[in-house]
């Protein structure tokens, strides 16, 4: 008999760390797969692989042709795997390169049961908020994707308002704009996936502002889901 393939887009298994690393070991069943990944700072990817442990390297369909793996959010898509125990290869130019990878299943292809949705084993961070006159260093204590707001004198980020510019700086130097403004014209960067550690907020602003950086829950799309 015909198995009918009914889409599920659940996430079944996820790691998230820093610098190369081989993962834990996780069982698939037959099924098609989208695996997303996400990197702070994607320059420094050097090589990404999904692992089969029984028949080795799975060849990451949707990357190819890619100048480097941090291009790539989506390496394998709609992808099928056969039953196994697989493991992810990270390999970076840096220990303090993060990275979050999620591995949703969209069809089953037997007749097993599909495996549970992956749940989070910790509650997600605290908004981190931070004014004029504040230390601006802060500690990030968990990897992922963070939405930034901030006010400069009575107005939000996202509207127009007075001359400023905000960046976000870790502490090994790198350097992400988040957006600035004329006062006349200004953009904002949305989202942002972060890695957790030292950061601090450089505000050039000639009035009293505000810095927010909150955490983005739920769904993300696919069957992928931030925090």
């Amino acid at each position: 008999m015909r198995i009918a393939h009914r889409q599920i887009d659940r996430l079944v298994a996820r790691a998230t760390g820093a610098g190369s690393t081989t993962t834990s070991s996780f069982d698939l069943p037959h099924a098609r797969y989208t695996v997303f990944v996400e990197y702070d700072h994607p320059d420094a990817v050097v090589s990404f692989a999904l692992v089969d442990r029984g028949e080795g390297l799975v060849p990451s369909e949707n990357a190819v042709g890619a100048q480097r793996p941090g291009d790539v959010s989506a390496p394998i898509v709609q992808q099928e795997l056969k039953a196994g125990t697989y493991e992810f290869e990270i390999s970076t130019l840096t220990s303090t390169c993060s990275w979050d990878v999620q591995v949703v299943l969209n069809t089953m292809l037997s007749r097993r049961r599909p495996p549970p949705a992956w749940r989070p084993t910790t509650a997600p961070p605290q908004p981190i908020t931070i004014r004029t006159g504040d230390d601006p260093v802060f500690l990030l204590g968990q990897t992922g994707r963070y939405e930034a707001d901030w006010t400069v004198g009575s107005t939000r980020s996202r509207h127009g308002m007075a001359p400023h510019s905000v960046d976000l700086r870790a502490a090994g130097g790198q350097v992400v704009n988040l957006g600035s403004s004329d006062g006349k014209h200004g953009h904002w960067s949305g989202f942002q996936f972060l890695g957790a550690g030292q950061w601090t907020v450089e505000m050039k602003a000639d009035l009293e502002w505000e810095f927010v950086l909150a955490p983005i829950t739920g769904p993300t799309g696919g069957g992928a889901r931030a925090f």
